[in-house]
C-alpha cells in the first residue's frame, strides 16, 4: 500500500530523465518536509511492513549528498525499491544508472560528487512556472556542459554559494529555494 503521493519521474524515456535524487527532493516538497525527514519516515514505514529487512535499512540512509542515489550499486537499488513501495511508482529505476551496475559498480570517478545543474534549464523551468528538476545526465562527471544550452554546469548557487543536495541541510537561498524542501 503506497503511503506517499505517486509523483511521476519526469522525462522518462528521454535524455532529460530526472535523477532519483531530484525525485526525492520533489517528493519531500510535495509532502512539506525535509528530505531527511522524508527518508526517515520511508525507512520506518518499510521496516514496519518488512521486519525481516529492518536491520539492513539504516545502511542505505545518507545525510550527505543525495546524488549517491543515482549510482549503480546495492544502496541505490534498495532506495528505488523503498520509494517504489511507498509511492507505488515502479519507474524510479529510470532515474538511476542501475542498468550499468555490472560495468560501473565501484567506479566513483564516473559521477559528480555534488548535484549540478544548468542555469539556463532552471531559468526555462522558472519562466514556465515549473518547479524544475535535476537531470540524471548532469550527474556524470564527464558531462561538464548542458547538451541543450552548451553552458557549463554549476554545483552551487551563484547568489549565495550554497550547494544543493544534502538530506541534512536545507538551503535558505532565494535563488535555489524552488528546488529545496522545507524543514
Amino acid at each position: 500500500m503506497p503511503y506517499l503521493f505517486p509523483l511521476s519521474l519526469r522525462g522518462v524515456g528521454t535524455l532529460d530523465v530526472e535523477a532519483l535524487s531530484s525525485y526525492i527532493y520533489r517528493l519531500a516538497i510535495a509532502h512539506g518536509v525535509s528530505t531527511g525527514r522524508l527518508l526517515t519516515h520511508i525507512l520506518s514505514w518499510y521496516g514496519a511492513d518488512h521486519p525481516e529487512a529492518r536491520e539492513g535499512l539504516s545502511s542505505i540512509y545518507s545525510t550527505g549528498d543525495l546524488s549517491i542515489y543515482i549510482r549503480p550499486n546495492h544502496g541505490t537499488l534498495q532506495m528505488v525499491n523503498l520509494l517504489a513501495h511507498t509511492t507505488g511508482n515502479d519507474r524510479l529505476r529510470c532515474g538511476t544508472f542501475l542498468a550499468l551496475q555490472d560495468a560501473l559498480d565501484r567506479s566513483v570517478n564516473v559521477f559528480s560528487q555534488r548535484v549540478r545543474w544548468c542555469q539556463a534549464c532552471m531559468a526555462e523551468f522558472h519562466k514556465l512556472d515549473d518547479p524544475g528538476y535535476f537531470k540524471l545526465l548532469w550527474h556524470l562527471k564527464a558531462v561538464t556542459h548542458c547538451p541543450t544550452h552548451g553552458i557549463k554546469l554549476v554545483d552551487k548557487c551563484a547568489e549565495c554559494g550554497s550547494h544543493q543536495g544534502s538530506a541534512a541541510e536545507t538551503s535558505t537561498c532565494r535563488a535555489t529555494t524552488a528546488m529545496t524542501p522545507m524543514t
